[in-house]
């Protein structure tokens, strides 16, 4: 018989303390009326989630000014402590700069962290 994991909401504090602990996520976002996801770069900066995108990009159009979800995880089969953080929220540029030699990198600021679910 197989075991059925066991499925948990976790706080906002539970779902930054999560996202801290890694550094790739996926972004989900519209491009030409169809779903579309990319692994992405991205810190937290107290409650927002900040992700580094290329000025010109495909990526950055669809995210600036459009609801997008983020997810991020951990997963390890052989252990009981997997996680999944999605977070929702309004794409716009930020001016915040975490990464250094960002060139022509640009921030988006994807979601405010208090809208993080998690499981």
């Amino acid at each position: 018989m197989v075991s059925r994991p066991v499925v948990e909401m976790l706080s906002a504090r539970e779902c930054r303390a999560y996202l801290a602990q890694v550094t790739i996520g996926r972004v989900a976002v519209t491009v030409g009326a169809l779903p579309v996801i990319f692994t992405v770069p991205f810190v937290l900066d107290g409650d927002d989630l900040l992700i580094r995108v290329a000025q010109l990009s495909v990526l950055r159009r669809a995210l600036t000014g459009s609801v997008v979800a983020f997810s991020a995880d951990d997963f390890e089969e052989s252990e009981e402590d997997s996680w999944s953080v999605l977070v929702r929220g309004v794409g716009e540029p930020s001016a915040t700069r975490p990464w250094p030699r960002c060139g022509r990198s640009l921030c988006v600021h994807a979601a405010k962290l208090p809208s993080a679910t998690a499981s």
